[in-house]
């Protein structure tokens, strides 16, 4: 929105109650207008609009014509906020074909009266929201998600590489959307022959200003883990997991969408994690292209050299590495003092595991 726009939606005048002031319908709606004004004004000025949080979409499974929009937060151009409360589904029909547009805006229901009979009783207006697909695209409106179909009947898929939709798959780049503090809680437990449990420290050098990291230090593997948003097991030497800790990290990871991080700091314990978890059916491999550990929000083709070299491979949720990037995170190489760039590359290969941990844990991989 332009400046002059901008500075227009200010409510210069308020009104002003005084004893014996008849309190009509038009003097409510007038102080009531004011604050309303007041707030779109402060949320375009100071926050701007788009996407706040949520509001995911994805393809139906098996793919047809709808989509599904996750539960979030956005702000208009105006400066009105527009809340969806609940999951949706939207089919977008087969009357649409080419470039597709799926955008959110705000609405309001029509006064409604919860005692018709009464005709002096309070009337209500509703805040709700409209979705729609159009083939021509709205600057002013929150755009969710865009499709290119190739036909009216094609069914419409998830995009199998994120950063580059292809032709009627869900495409998600062009979404406008507002920097929000990023919140992610990790427990960190040491397992093995660990001696110095300063991981806290090290996670704490990856928090950049929009991150609040909340951790739990040398917590136990039991009940209670798994509310994390990352799970870091840190280890050295050989160790043990009982079947209840390995059930319930496995739990965590396949039905909780949590993300469990092996940082092995030699050969043992990285042998020790893969028995493990190949035991509990998971099926490790190297991070293949594109995926999104590697994509967002710093792009790599391979993982990055950690403290040590070592295999990374991942597995679901489970990243299993022998690098000991923890140990980089804190300034730390094996042989020598490391560069800059080493721990430039170490840091945002960090920021790259919390990026997948939280979008994991919100359902949006």
């Amino acid at each position: 929105m332009k400046l002059d726009d901008l500075i227009k939606l200010f409510p210069i005048r308020r009104l002003k109650p005084v004893d014996g002031m008849a309190v009509t319908a038009d003097t409510w709606e007038e102080a009531h207008a004011f604050h309303r004004h007041h707030q779109r004004f402060h949320m375009l000025s100071q926050h701007g609009w788009g996407i706040v949080s949520g509001l995911s979409v994805i393809a139906s499974d098996p793919p047809d014509s709808s989509v599904f929009i996750s539960p979030g937060v956005a702000v208009d151009a105006a400066g009105q906020t527009i809340v969806l409360p609940q999951p949706v589904a939207y089919d977008i029909g087969n009357d649409l074909e080419g470039l597709i547009y799926i955008y959110i805006s705000f609405s309001e229901s029509k006064p409604r009266s919860d005692n018709p009979n009464q005709s002096s009783a309070p009337h209500h207006v509703s805040t709700e929201f409209s979705i729609s697909a159009k083939t021509t695209f709205s600057p002013q409106l929150v755009e969710l998600a865009r499709v290119r179909r190739s036909s009216r009947s094609e069914p419409i898929t998830n995009a199998v590489d994120s950063r580059s939709a292809s032709k009627n798959e869900i495409n998600l780049l062009h979404r406008r959307e507002l920097p929000v503090l990023k919140e992610a809680s990790l427990a960190i437990a040491y397992l093995g022959k660990i001696k110095a449990k300063r991981w806290a420290s090290a996670f704490q050098s990856l928090a950049q200003p929009d991150w609040l990291l909340t951790i739990d230090d040398d917590a136990a593997v039991a009940p209670g883990i798994e509310n994390n948003t990352l799970v870091c097991l840190v280890s050295k030497g050989k160790f043990e997991l009982n079947p209840g800790q390995i059930n319930g990290l496995a739990n965590y990871v396949r039905k909780g969408h949590g993300t469990l991080l092996m940082d092995c700091l030699d050969g043992d314990s990285f042998d020790a994690a893969k028995s493990i978890f190949t035991a509990a059916e998971f099926t490790f491999q190297n991070i293949p292209p594109r995926h999104p550990l590697l994509q967002s929000p710093y792009l790599f083709a391979v993982p990055p050299a950690g403290y040590q070299n070592g295999e990374t491979l991942i597995a679901d949720g489970i990243i299993l590495t022998g690098s000991a990037p923890g140990l980089l995170w804190q300034g730390e190489t094996a042989e020598n003092p490391p560069t800059r760039e080493q721990i430039r590359a170490a840091q945002e290969w960090g920021q790259n595991i919390l990026q997948f941990a939280l979008k994991r844990r919100g359902g949006q991989l």
